[in-house]
């Protein structure tokens, strides 16, 4: 994980490694040596598989303090949708776009795009859907208007691979609101986090 702030700078693309803090609460957490845990980490689809296994257990707000944004973003996603039966890759895919737009929304909407008569497009669509599942108490609820899930799902559908995705927009929208409404990502300030701070 680089040692820079979450911020709204730092994509999900930027981030490429686990920090000695994830490896030692993952190891902690799967009772697995922290050597085991950096060798199987060090692929993503490997990581992706050791996360989801860590999500079992519950996950509490204090670990946002003791892990990287990324890890705890992608820990809470795959926790609250356990039971959907949705692919892995496409838990990870939300846990992405949370984690490259909460705080940015966070830090001011975008009306401009919020209001484009532009078609929408995937880029959009990740940016609504985090919009509308985490921040939606702060647009008047006009902008959110009925058809708004039929919106964000026809600019996933552009993209052949999200196309189960599309489909899943509702209840995607349903999980956000639900860790919203437990206040996991409710003080910002946790996911402001560097290395240099937790270590």
């Amino acid at each position: 994980m680089k040692n820079c702030y979450h911020n709204p700078g730092l994509k999900l693309s930027d981030v490429k490694y686990l920090n000695p803090k994830d490896i030692k609460y993952l190891s902690k957490k799967l009772s697995t040596s922290p050597e085991i845990i950096k060798k199987l980490t060090e692929d993503e689809s490997d990581l992706n598989l050791i996360l989801d296994k860590a999500s079992v257990t519950d996950i509490k707000k204090e670990d946002s303090l003791v892990v990287s944004p990324l890890v705890y973003i992608k820990l809470l996603i795959l926790r609250y949708s356990q039971d959907t039966g949705f692919a892995l890759e496409e838990k990870n895919y939300i846990a992405g776009a949370v984690f490259d737009y909460y705080l940015e929304i966070v830090n001011g909407i975008d009306y401009l795009f919020l209001c484009s008569k532009t078609p929408p497009n995937e880029e959009k669509s990740r940016y609504f859907l985090v919009l509308s599942g985490f921040h939606y108490d702060r647009v008047h609820p006009k902008l959110l208007f009925p058809g708004f899930e039929k919106l964000i799902a026809d600019g996933f559908r552009k993209n052949e691979k999200l196309k189960n995705l599309a489909s899943n927009v509702p209840s995607w929208i349903d999980i956000c609101h639900e860790i919203k409404k437990k206040r996991y990502l409710g003080d910002p300030n946790r996911l402001l986090l560097t290395d240099k701070i937790q270590s």
